[in-house]
């Protein structure tokens, strides 16, 4: 039998519109009026087996007893020991001895992330406090407004660095400033970025496995020298990728000979 709109009305009044079970109130909550023993274990209707409840407490709330003792709480011994064996875990994650980074990060991720290490090394040789929490709050916003502006990563690496130098996060300032003779051949570390991207991503593709460290520091050597040669853009790429489809660092294997190189890149 369905409690009548009469009912209803007294017992949220007997009860001030509140929730009997956590407290919430009327309009913040939805109140409905529940069994406190449920019908499914044989309570009735009478005013003395009905309170005001939440829809929330309500619906978890179902047909188990008012007085039920609560779930079980986590076993603290088991909960401290995943949590140390997380720990130990992230303690024993491999880094690249060479870069100190994660050994699974790209060339392109270990590039972004030396964008805080020049800043900050410039900073503290010239200030040994460093910079604040908001100064690196800053700099994290100007690096990503400058990669997103379609930056070269070498341009945002020498900025870092002035920037460090004069106690600023202030990045964009320096970008412009690249064609006066201030920066690396940007093209050039552009392709550079590009390859070892496309060496990286089919090494992976042939082999489930990310290139070791010490590999792509070699690869990078020889993607160096390439275009130093003079090699066109697509032997590059091309030879970038049947170099790692074989998980092999070394270039020259896979770009024609130095006398068919030449061109714009």
């Amino acid at each position: 039998m369905a409690v009548s709109k009469r009912l209803r009305y007294e017992i949220l009044r007997r009860d001030n519109h509140a929730c009997r079970y956590c407290g919430a109130t009327a309009p913040q909550a939805k109140l409905n009026v529940d069994h406190v023993l449920p019908t499914s274990l044989g309570g009735g209707d009478e005013p003395s087996n009905l309170v005001t409840a939440c829809s929330p407490c309500n619906s978890g709330k179902t047909s188990s007893l008012p007085n039920a003792e609560p779930v079980a709480d986590v076993d603290q011994e088991a909960f401290r020991a995943a949590a140390e064996s997380k720990k130990i875990a992230a303690a024993a994650a491999e880094y690249d001895p060479e870069t100190g980074m994660p050994a699974s990060w790209s060339f392109w991720q270990i590039q972004v992330a030396m964008v805080e290490d020049v800043w900050q090394t410039a900073w503290c040789a010239a200030d040994p406090e460093g910079p604040s929490v908001a100064d690196w709050e800053a700099l994290y916003e100007q690096r990503q407004h400058l990669i997103d502006s379609g930056v070269y990563i070498s341009n945002i690496l020498a900025a870092a660095a002035i920037a460090g130098s004069r106690q600023t996060s202030q990045l964009a300032w320096g970008v412009s400033f690249r064609n006066f003779g201030l920066w690396p051949d940007t093209e050039a570390f552009g392709l550079g970025c590009d390859a070892t991207s496309a060496w990286e991503t089919a090494w992976e593709s042939s082999t489930g496995e990310r290139p070791p460290g010490k590999a792509v520091t070699l690869f990078v050597d020889e993607v160096t020298e390439a275009i130093k040669a003079g090699h066109l853009r697509r032997d590059l790429m091309g030879a970038a990728e049947r170099a790692g489809r074989r998980a092999h660092f070394y270039l020259p294997a896979y770009l024609p000979e130095r006398e068919n190189a030449g061109g714009e890149r």
